[in-house]
């Protein structure tokens, strides 16, 4: 998948924004800067994996809706291969989801970091862990169809980021060395790529923030201005 390099990032802060950018020579995007889901937008954006006249659309739709045919960057080289990206990425949202439920134990509440997790949470978990490990296996790494980084890479990417960096800090189960620890080279790959360093919180800042927070969705009752977390983007 061709990446694209972006000559210039301007950030402007909602609070500030008095009238709608001009966007006759710029693609503006409309995003939140902690969110997961506005996040995997942003990684599409500056990846390029759609086609370059792509018009930007919310976030969920592109997160739930997006097939893998309709990206040039994903080519298969079998029926097998794309019939296994397809299911990758319709099983984001169950990957997604228990690894939520996983952080909030006892708690009750997606989003929210608690404690006493039971066995059948770590199960579930490493249930979709284990799928998606053994699809880097077959492909060969370092990304899930090789090496080419897919749309599916970055639907799981902000979420896997979330979950590596939360999981030894507050559940004492880090899911980068279970299932063979085939993980942590993703995750590696993954960070060297320039799309994935420009979205992402800086994370000793992120940790302090959970620390603080203890949930993931602290965005939404915390105020955090663009660059807080992101102070690599000043």
């Amino acid at each position: 998948m061709e990446s694209l390099a972006p000559q210039r990032i301007e950030i402007i802060e909602g609070s500030q924004l008095q009238t709608r950018p001009d966007s006759t020579n710029d693609v503006v995007l409309y995003t939140h800067m902690l969110c997961p889901y506005a996040q995997t937008a942003l990684l599409t954006l500056l990846c390029k994996v759609g086609p370059p006249d792509t018009r930007l659309r919310p976030s969920g739709w592109v997160c739930d809706n997006f097939q893998a045919p309709e990206f040039p960057g994903l080519t298969f080289s079998s029926p097998q291969d794309k019939n296994q990206i397809d299911l990758l990425i319709q099983q984001r949202r169950g990957f997604v989801s228990t690894g939520m439920d996983l952080l909030a134990g006892a708690a009750g509440r997606h989003w929210q970091i608690g404690t006493n997790q039971s066995q059948q949470q770590w199960q579930a978990f490493e249930q979709h862990l284990t799928v998606f490990q053994d699809a880097i296996k077959r492909s060969g790494g370092p990304y899930l169809m090789g090496s080419e980084v897919s749309l599916a890479d970055l639907l799981y990417f902000p979420f896997m980021e979330r979950f590596a960096l939360s999981m030894p800090e507050f559940t004492g189960y880090n899911p980068c060395d279970a299932c063979d620890g085939v993980m942590s080279d993703w995750l590696e790959a993954m960070g060297y790529l320039t799309c994935c360093q420009l979205a992402s919180a800086d994370n000793k800042l992120f940790q302090q923030a959970l620390r603080q927070e203890r949930s993931l969705d602290f965005f939404d009752y915390s105020t955090y201005t663009a660059y807080q977390l992101h102070p690599h983007l000043q």
